[in-house]
């Protein structure tokens, strides 16, 4: 184990693979009530995140497990289709109809190969 700590000695060891932690640190308790691990394993071959909270509601698990991008895997695909949802959602927000918003996805997905090529 690396770090089991909080959300933001997570974002402060590992700025670079802290963005879960930090999304669910954001969107819950804080970076200083969110509780951390972070395990490096030479033997897995993904990216995985496990998310559990308990409160007044009750409870809930779950699991994410994300396949490296073959041109950078320091990156994941799964990392690349947030994104490209992400402008979707944006373009279909703002009025673009699906043509143009499915070629601004399409030019987007090409960046985004250019730039994880390029490190």
């Amino acid at each position: 184990m690396l770090l089991d700590g909080t959300a933001r000695e997570a974002a402060l060891a590992f700025p670079k693979s802290s963005n879960v932690a930090a999304t669910v640190a954001l969107a819950g308790l804080g970076f200083d009530n969110t509780e951390v691990r972070v395990i490096a394993d030479p033997a897995v071959s993904s990216n995985i995140h496990t998310i559990d909270a308990e409160g007044a509601f009750g409870s809930f698990s779950f699991r994410i497990e994300g396949l490296p991008l073959p041109d950078n895997p320091r990156s994941s695909s799964l990392t690349a289709m947030s994104i490209l949802r992400e402008i979707r959602n944006f373009g279909s927000a703002i009025g673009y109809d699906a043509a143009l918003s499915a070629r601004v996805i399409r030019l987007t997905h090409k960046q985004h190969r250019r730039i994880s090529a390029r490190g």
